[in-house]
């Protein structure tokens, strides 16, 4: 019973546990949007400091997924998980803020968000289909998606870039280690 390798060094086990952390993450992060309190129609202060809190949080996860990556056995693999992880607390965040600003001033949006409504939102927003069903009527709220935007640009961009590339430069020097023991082996 041989199992297939991935190019990535890591056989179907390693992946198959690799969807089920991402799905179980996932899963969990969700439900923590949806069940943290983020309503106060009365505390105007509340989106700012989801903005300034979430980002704090953003950038740590980040850097440790970037340290996760350099200490895998398959670094790849683990940059692919931290991607699909990074997404999604980035989706989540930005929705959180959105629903947070939604709660503190109604008018800020052209109607009424929920929660999932702040998810749908976010989610055309970062896909760039932008539906138009849900637009920001505030100036707050049109600087805010604005930088959601930019945001997720550089996201998708420089982001995936810098984990796959802590992934492949980690890789090669593994390689570059292997054949150097063993070179000194023979």
């Amino acid at each position: 019973m041989s199992s297939a390798v991935h190019p990535s060094g890591a056989d179907r086990r390693h992946l198959i546990w690799a969807l089920i952390r991402i799905a179980v993450a996932t899963t969990a992060l969700l439900l923590v949007y949806f069940m943290v309190p983020l309503s106060s129609r009365d505390n105007v202060a509340l989106g700012a400091i989801t903005v300034v809190i979430g980002l704090t949080v953003f950038v740590a996860f980040f850097t440790r997924q970037l340290r996760q990556i350099r200490q895998a056995d398959y670094p790849v693999l683990r940059a692919v998980e931290g991607i699909a992880m990074v997404g999604t607390v980035f989706v989540i965040l930005m929705a959180s803020i959105h629903y947070a600003l939604a709660q503190a001033d109604p008018s800020s949006y052209s109607e009424d968000l929920s929660r999932l409504d702040a998810l749908y939102f976010t989610v055309t927003t970062i896909a760039t289909v932008g539906f138009g069903d849900i637009t920001p009527t505030s100036g707050a709220t049109r600087a805010f998606t604005t930088g959601q935007m930019v945001l997720g640009l550089i996201l998708v961009g420089a982001g995936v870039r810098m984990l796959l590339s802590v992934a492949q430069q980690t890789a090669a020097e593994r390689r570059a280690d292997g054949d150097r023991a063993n070179g000194d082996a023979g």
